[in-house]
Formats: C-alpha cells, structure tokens, sequence
C-alpha cells in the first residue's frame, strides 16, 4: 500500500504518489534553481508537467505514479542536462533594438540621451561629443539638430 497525497500542480489538483511526489519535487527544485534568475520558466516547466500529468491521469481521477513523474523527465530533460544558452534564451528578446530620442533622460532635446540608451553608454559621453564639437566646429550642431527633428522621441522607463 502506498500513501498518496493531493497537491497543486499548474493550477490543477493531483492525487500523487508519494514517491512520486518525492520525484516531482526534486526535478522542480533543480528547475527552479537553474533558473533562479527567469522564475517564469520554472512556472512554464511547472505548467507543462501538469499538461502531461493531466493527459495522461488526473482527467481520468487515476493516482499520479513514479513512472508518469519519469516519463515526464524523460521528456522534458533533465534540469542538469540544460544548456546555459538556452537559459538565455528565455530571457532576452529577439526584438530588434530601435533608436528613439530620450524623453525621460533629456537636456535639450533627447538626442543624447536617446544615443546613451540605444548603445548602452552614458548619455554624459555623447553631450561632451557634442558640446566640444560645438566649440571645435559648428556642424555638431547641425548634426544634433537633424537628428532631433529626424529621430522619433519615446519616454523611457527607468529603475533607480
């Protein structure tokens, strides 16, 4: 005779083994850490094993076993197994970069600020570029001035 316990599991209720409690909680503490720093994957990992869980058992009130938690891990791989290039897949965005001038971080016009955000740099380089171009020849200035009127502007968030 076994114990079985109810849990929940991607916003659905288990009937579970405990040995394959045991099992699922294990594979979904070293998915958690592996991605400690992206906890939605962990969620999307929690949620896929429910989809499966519930397919193959719980539609039907059948008691989750060890060997449904196996085939599982079978399937999804182990959380030792995972790629650190895969890590980062899940937490950049493939959208391409645009270039807008700087509402939030502006002096003048945005040009600066828009400059320092596009290529990840103070926006304090750039306006000294500017400023000793202005001083040294005076088509910095026509330069900024283009691309203020040419450039589209958007309000930036950001966390101090």
């Amino acid at each position: 005779m076994k114990f079985v316990k109810q849990i929940s599991l991607g916003d659905r209720i288990f009937a579970v083994e405990e040995d394959a409690l045991l099992l699922l909680e294990n594979y979904l503490q070293m998915i958690r850490r592996k991605y400690a720093n992206a906890p939605d994957v962990a969620e999307d990992f929690e949620s896929r094993i429910s989809d499966y869980l519930w397919e193959w058992r719980a539609s039907h009130n059948w008691v989750v076993r060890a060997e449904d938690v196996q085939r599982v891990i079978a399937i999804l791989g182990n959380a030792n197994e995972f790629d650190t290039s895969e890590q980062r897949s899940f937490t950049t965005s493939d959208t391409p970069k645009h270039f807008y001038r700087d509402l939030t971080n502006r002096k003048i016009g945005g040009v600066c600020g828009g400059l320092g955000h596009y290529l990840n740099v103070d926006p304090l380089i750039f306006r000294l570029i500017f400023g000793i171009g202005l001083l040294f020849a005076f088509t910095s200035f026509w330069v900024y001035l283009i691309i203020w009127v040419v450039t589209p502007a958007k309000q930036f968030p950001y966390e101090n």
